[in-house]
């Protein structure tokens, strides 16, 4: 199969989630985050950083309350400038506001996270391919705080028919490491970053 374009598949996928039934897209949320609790990643990982879904991005509120019920530290972004990134620590959803592009992000006076040893970083995206090239929202936040801060594990999220056999990148896109769906989790292996 040819390979499409980002802004091409981003915006298939976006038509296909406001297309999805909200029963059958919270059931896929659901099945989603459950696969990726019982992952080794999350059960090791002492920090969980974890985007705060919109509602055309899969739902990651399950994984918040799960974290911190066990006892993790959760942390959340929170957009700078022009395709930067810092993440903060929560200690519940009442931590968080609306802010940059109408997503929830950490309030004013929270602790920066800047040690990310024995992390794992959830990725949002419309799509990705097996090699773990994702097409998000076109931003390019969290490649860009892949390439100059995280050298951890990355997971995308993704519903199982949104895996593709490929997908065009570029030298500034950074492959996850995992892709966990609503029937399967598949490993990326031999990857840099």
């Amino acid at each position: 199969m040819e390979s499409l374009d980002k802004p091409y598949l981003r915006s298939f996928y976006r038509e296909q989630r406001k297309k999805m039934d909200q029963k059958t897209k919270n059931d896929l949320d659901l099945e989603i985050a459950s696969r990726f609790l019982m992952t080794k990643e999350y059960r090791d990982a002492s920090t969980i950083l974890l985007y705060m879904a919109k509602n055309d991005e899969i739902n990651t509120l399950a994984i918040l309350f799960a974290s911190l019920s066990n006892g993790k530290t959760v942390a959340v972004p929170k957009c700078i400038d022009n395709k930067h990134m810092l993440f903060y620590r929560i200690n519940s959803i009442r931590d968080l506001e609306l802010g940059f592009y109408r997503l929830m992000e950490p309030k004013r006076g929270l602790e920066q996270i800047k040690n990310f040893e024995n992390t794992v970083c959830i990725t949002p995206c419309f799509c990705i391919d097996l090699e773990g090239h994702r097409v998000g929202h076109g931003a390019g936040y969290y490649d860009m705080f892949f390439k100059e801060t995280y050298d951890r594990i990355k997971v995308a999220l993704a519903y199982t028919n949104s895996v593709l056999p490929r997908v065009n990148y570029d030298e500034f896109d950074v492959p996850v490491n995992m892709i966990v769906t609503d029937t399967y989790t598949r490993y990326i292996t031999d990857k840099e970053n």
